[in-house]
């Protein structure tokens, strides 16, 4: 019965980064091999690191969760909110009177 093989040993699964190969699991679907690898957020049924963050940071008060950006820091989520000026590289409206004087 050689070729019949098992159907988790197929040659996808056989690649030179196995974590991205995946496993079908039709009663959990978001439990692909995904879920088990260094970067969990990048599952079947959230495919993107935004969609990983808002599930991690829902929490009760969603402006006080920061997402660290290491490429642009000052993007962080209140630069979003209702008062733009906090956010981490400018910490007090002071610092935001004294940039917006300057332009």
């Amino acid at each position: 019965m050689s070729h019949k093989r098992a159907p988790f040993l197929t040659r996808r699964s056989q690649t030179r980064a196995p974590y991205l190969t995946r496993r079908s699991n039709t009663r959990a679907p978001y439990l692909t091999r995904r879920s088990h690898t260094r970067a969990p957020y990048l599952t079947r049924r959230s495919n993107t690191r935004a969609l990983y963050l808002m599930r991690r940071s829902n929490t009760r008060a969603p402006h006080l969760t920061r997402r660290s950006n290491t490429r642009a820091p000052y993007l962080t989520r209140r630069s979003h909110t209702r008062a733009p000026y906090l956010t981490r590289r400018s910490n007090t409206r002071a610092q935001y009177l004294t940039r917006r004087s300057h332009t």
